[in-house]
């Protein structure tokens, strides 16, 4: 009669051989399961402008709302009587992307992480500005 141990055995390996792929799919694509959005606040001096990002009224400042990860962002600020500012985030590598970087080098895993929006941030995260009259 075979003991528990000698039992336990074969399953102890083949819990072992799944949690290994598992644990360097995920330690290089962290970015994968990070959120797709990141917030973005916008104020201006006076206070009550529009706010137009990408084509779309998204309030008057000042505001705090959500853009995408990995797209550019066009953002105008207006006021009547006030001219127009307009500004642009530009795509960065996020800490999560840099950290996909560094262990996909080191797992010698395709960086899979690079493929969600989570690798990468938009910056500026906050835009402030003085609108001067016209």
């Amino acid at each position: 009669m075979q003991s528990q141990s000698q039992n336990r055995k074969p399953l102890t390996k083949l819990i072992a051989a799944a949690m290994i792929p598992t644990m360097l799919l995920f330690s290089t694509s962290c970015s994968l399961v990070s959120g797709r959005s990141q917030r973005l606040s916008v104020a201006s001096t006076p206070d009550g402008a529009e706010v137009i990002i990408n084509g779309e009224l998204v309030g008057v400042t000042p505001l705090q709302t959500k853009i995408n990860r990995r797209d550019e962002a066009n953002i105008m600020i207006r006021k009547e009587g006030y001219k127009t500012i307009t500004k642009t985030t530009s795509r960065e590598l996020s800490g999560v992307g840099i950290v996909d970087v560094i262990f996909g080098c080191l797992w010698l895993v395709p960086l899979l992480g690079l493929l969600g929006d989570g690798a990468y941030s938009q910056d500026p995260k906050n835009i402030s500005v003085i609108l001067p009259a016209k």
